[in-house]
């Protein structure tokens, strides 16, 4: 199985993350986002969905090289976002396999989606969040904790709006797999993990 990301442009990257052009070559000097492969500067769509969790962890006051190093831990949840979405994923190769692929998307249980997005775990927490200078922590919108304190300071960055936004920038899939004979074993592998 082979998976390629779909690249983004540095405007595209600018309407996902919001970080503009000028700002990004700031922070690529800064050695804070990738630096250019060629001539062109483009972004896998693992980075953009770091970035963005980065620039929206920056404008809360965390320091740019900071909130990249979280962003990079928590952009495979984003990517798995924009999966379970759908739309994200093109799939070739021989017919018969990639049905079989096809099929696993429409089980209830999805969570061979974490593999594909490079997730270490398979649980699906969407929301980033601090609360009064606290390590950031994963939640599933759930915030029971927030009704025992008298008062609360923090922030939120929602990774499954991030995902969204940039299966919608981008245009077409974010994931292109392409199947070859050999994966029919992978398969009944993710059928059994899940």
């Amino acid at each position: 199985m082979e998976i390629v990301l779909t690249n983004l442009t540095p405007a595209q990257l600018e309407k996902v993350s919001g970080l503009s052009t000028t700002l990004q070559r700031v922070w690529r000097r800064r050695g804070e986002i990738p630096a250019r492969t060629s001539s062109q500067a483009s972004f896998s769509a693992r980075d953009a969905a770091a970035i963005s969790v980065g620039v929206a962890l920056n404008r809360y006051g965390i320091s740019p090289a900071e909130a990249m190093d979280i962003g990079k831990r928590h952009a495979a949840i984003a990517l798995r976002c924009a999966l379970e979405r759908g739309g994200a994923c093109e799939v070739t190769g021989p017919r018969e396999i990639v049905k079989q692929f096809v099929a696993l998307f429409n089980g209830d249980e999805l969570s061979f989606l974490a593999e594909l997005a490079g997730q270490q775990d398979t649980d699906l927490r969407r929301l980033l969040y601090s609360l009064d200078g606290e390590a950031p922590r994963l939640e599933d919108f759930v915030f029971t904790e927030i009704e025992e304190l008298p008062s609360v300071s923090g922030y939120f960055v929602n990774l499954q709006a991030i995902g969204l936004r940039l299966l919608t920038v981008a245009g077409g899939p974010l994931f292109k797999i392409r199947l070859v004979p050999q994966d029919v074993n992978k398969l009944d592998f993710i059928k059994n993990v899940v």
